[in-house]
């Protein structure tokens, strides 16, 4: 379509032209546009107008699919987040009531386990020895465990227990010079402090 064919189109009242030539019109290029817009200004803005409102309808149409996508999106993910906390086994779903219990039994295992350090150890020095303790409620096991550290020069003792009933899970008696006298948890044994702890490690994180 030439300039003066879009010319002689614009010239025209809009209400008397044919679709065809609406058409035409619409359909002719921004660079068109602008060559015939000082000729007749009020067509031109007329086009320019409803260009914008086609791109501004386009754009709205665009943005409604997408928020649509996203809200069927969250759906699906809400709905695999949820199929997946329904298909745990139980005893992994931790509920507010049972975490409040755990958190007693801790609280509880720490009390007891510093008083009864406290009475046995003092300050946990004497003689040129060193006695250390960790505590740990083993929500498993329903048992409040303690690591019992004693070091002095060239030796150290390890014992883990039950702070309650004070069974021995395991222990490390060794010495700077030599393999260890005892080294077990449970029934695995072992031949080094190293090996020790990966072995006690799980009873004071379960």
């Amino acid at each position: 379509m030439t300039d003066q064919d879009i010319r002689d189109l614009y010239q025209k009242n809009p209400r008397e032209m044919s679709e065809d030539e609406l058409e035409r019109i619409l359909n002719a290029g921004d660079k068109n546009l602008l060559r015939v817009a000082q000729n007749v200004p009020e067509v031109a803005v007329l086009v320019a107008t409803w260009r914008l409102r086609e791109r501004i309808h386009k754009e709205e149409r665009a943005i409604k699919l997408l928020t649509w996508v996203l809200v069927a999106l969250t759906g699906v993910l809400v709905y695999l987040g949820f199929s997946d906390f329904m298909n745990r086994p139980a005893a992994l779903i931790v509920r507010p009531e049972e975490s409040q219990v755990q958190y007693d039994l801790g609280e509880r295992c720490g009390k007891a386990t510093a008083e009864w350090f406290k009475k046995q150890w003092g300050d946990g020095v004497s003689g040129g020895k060193i006695t250390t303790y960790e505590n740990h409620y083993n929500s498993k096991l329903n048992r409040c465990v303690v690591l019992l550290s004693q070091h002095a020069p060239g030796s150290v003792l390890l014992t883990l227990f039950d702070q309650n009933e004070h069974t021995t899970y395991g222990e490390l008696d060794a010495s700077e010079s030599k393999l260890p006298i005892q080294c077990y948890v449970g029934e695995k044994r072992c031949a080094c402090e190293v090996e020790w702890r990966a072995l006690a490690k799980p009873l004071m994180q379960e």
